[in-house]
């Protein structure tokens, strides 16, 4: 109960990040008035998704990653703008147990990413 609790969870499953960038999720997450602020965590599907793709139709890794900093900035940027609250900048949990594979590596930079974009809003 968001109410009681003070804590709103929206997302949109199996979706991409631009996806959301392109709708109406985090103004509809700020218009909510959380009490506390918004956690934005987004990125998760991104990661799967470049994963799954054969290495020949990947963008190159540093151009995805510049890529994906800059929308999650956006994101964050949108937030707040739209609350008064705090907005949380939160990187992907890792996917696997292996943080040495790929996806654990990539998602390493991804929060390094992440941390880099909180400390320019």
């Amino acid at each position: 109960d968001a109410e009681a609790t003070g804590l709103v969870n929206l997302g949109m499953n199996m979706r991409p990040l631009s996806e959301a960038l392109e709708g109406r999720l985090l103004e509809d997450a700020a218009a909510l008035k959380p009490l506390k602020g918004v956690v934005l965590l987004l990125g998760t599907n991104d990661l799967i998704r470049y994963s799954a793709l054969p290495e020949a139709l990947r963008e190159p890794r540093s151009a995805w990653l510049a890529r994906y900093a800059d929308m999650i900035r956006s994101a964050g940027r949108r937030l707040l703008s739209a609350t008064t609250g705090q907005v949380i900048l939160a990187s992907s949990p890792p996917l696997g147990e292996d943080l040495g594979s790929f996806e654990g590596q990539l998602g390493a930079e991804m929060a390094s990413a992440v941390e880099q974009v909180a400390t320019e809003l």
